[in-house]
């Protein structure tokens, strides 16, 4: 309500009830400047903008997250790209950072992971114990009986078939380990003293002869007896697929560069986690072996898995290198 410049007002006059009524500020600029009055009081609502405005702000919300969110996953998003994977070049870093993706990690935080090499150090721990044990190649697996982070076990083999390592946990299940243990070896290789005449006829024909042939001989077959000697090992920086609390326990050092790793992944590894591993009756404990001498990659593709597992996802990740079926 406006009055002109030279009237009083009357403080003990009733006051009256304001009327509120919604008007824009540039109208009510508009009348005052063109009549030369001025505004004692002017109240303007805005109730009615109240939703208009908080929808407007919930959309920009909304929208930023989602452009953020894009921008995480590189997503081909306001002129980002995707990333391209050669199918010629797997174990390359772009099908690397592409594969976390497909398996929705949170691509930055890969992708620093990745860049750093962050897991170097534990990769040359896993490959220093790798020849503590006298590990020769990959696949190289272990099987052991026990809950907890040790364990007692043996070498059980490298490459075999889905129905070997099924019979072996068959076994470790319900026999002694010593008993199972004995029982490989001589299916392998006989007794001590077999072994070593075979030794003693491969030497021969290499020209050793005399004391020296006995010798050696006898030296190479305990060597190879003793690697299934059964001794206490620890999970130390394993990366474990399966219950706690299963009993039954495969080690296994691979290479997602090596051809028979990959054969291994598929047939042997993907057959017993549908048998054993989903059903809490065995876990997989595994360690990166890249040998690099003739793998130039293999090391890039252990840091990467190592890099999924830090987000929880990795066996998934594991898979995908290795080409396991979905």
């Amino acid at each position: 309500m406006s009055t002109k410049t030279n009237a009083t007002i009357d403080s003990a006059a009733p006051k009256k009830e304001v009327r509120r009524r919604s008007i824009s500020p540039k109208k009510v600029f508009n009348q005052v400047a063109s009549k030369g009055k001025r505004v004692k009081k002017v109240i303007i609502d805005i109730r009615s903008f109240y939703i208009p405005i908080a929808i407007l702000f919930s959309g920009l919300l909304i929208s930023c997250s989602i452009l953020i969110a894009f921008a995480d996953l590189n997503l081909p998003v306001l002129g980002g790209k995707s990333i391209a994977c050669d199918s010629l070049d797997p174990l390359s870093q772009d099908c690397l950072r592409k594969y976390a993706r497909d398996i929705d990690l949170n691509g930055k935080k890969f992708d620093e992971c990745l860049a750093e090499t962050k897991y170097d150090n534990i990769i040359e721990a896993e490959i220093a114990k790798a020849d503590e044990l006298g590990v020769q190649g990959t696949p190289h697996v272990i099987i052991g009986k026990g809950v907890g982070e040790s364990f007692e076990g043996f070498y059980a083999g490298g490459a075999q078939g889905l129905d070997y390592y099924s019979d072996l946990i068959d076994k470790v299940k319900s026999d002694n380990l010593e008993e199972v243990r004995d029982g490989i070896v001589s299916e392998r290789y006989g007794s001590l003293d077999e072994l070593t005449e075979r030794y003693k006829e491969a030497y021969a024909q290499q020209g050793l002869a005399g004391n020296q042939l006995e010798e050696y001989a006898r030296a190479s077959a305990e060597n190879e007896f003793s690697q299934y000697e059964i001794q206490t090992y620890s999970l130390d920086n394993a990366m474990i697929v399966g219950s706690e609390s299963a009993e039954v326990v495969l080690v296994v050092f691979s290479d997602f560069e090596c051809p028979y790793c990959k054969i291994f992944a598929q047939d042997t590894i993907a057959g017993l986690e549908d048998k054993y591993i989903d059903k809490g009756e065995a876990r997989l404990a595994f360690h990166n072996l890249p040998l690099e001498s003739i793998h130039t990659k293999a090391r890039r593709a252990a840091n990467a898995v190592r890099c999924a597992n830090e987000q929880g996802e990795f066996f998934e990740y594991h898979n995908i290198l290795f080409g396991v079926a979905n």
